[in-house]
């Protein structure tokens, strides 16, 4: 039965989102479990669906990187805003370089300074290493 409650077979209100975002990790990251991208990316799909924006933030950098998936900046976007309105860092830092370089959308520069702002203020590493626009 627990196994089964994380299936992304399951209707999408069956599971945790949560825990479904933290699976399809393991899969995406070949720890613990043999690597699978096709798993990892059902997994979050789900978990994306119920709002859980680790698991948009993750399925952006899918999309971002190709990995599993062909490249699609546009669906990675639209994934990292919606995990940024949630107040994820890391999507906000990812949001911020897409528009800075104005990749596949419209170069904002002061769109980009406004979430590399954010990301500061809430300590993402990264972001405080990078030296303002």
């Amino acid at each position: 039965m627990y196994k089964n409650s994380l299936s992304p077979r399951f209707p999408k209100h069956q599971g945790d989102a949560r825990t479904q975002t933290l699976l399809g990790s393991l899969h995406h990251d070949g720890k613990y479990i043999k690597q699978n991208y096709n798993k990892a990316i059902k997994l979050w799909q789900v978990a994306s669906e119920q709002g859980e924006s680790n698991a948009q933030y993750n399925l952006g950098v899918i999309y971002n990187y190709a990995r599993g998936v062909k490249k699609n900046n546009k669906k990675a976007v639209v994934l990292w805003q919606k995990a940024s309105k949630q107040g994820n860092i890391k999507a906000q830092y990812n949001l911020e370089s897409m528009y800075y370089y104005g990749k596949d959308m419209e170069q904002n520069k002061i769109k980009a300074y406004q979430l590399w702002s954010k990301a500061v203020k809430k300590g993402d590493a990264d972001a405080q290493f990078k030296l303002p626009l």
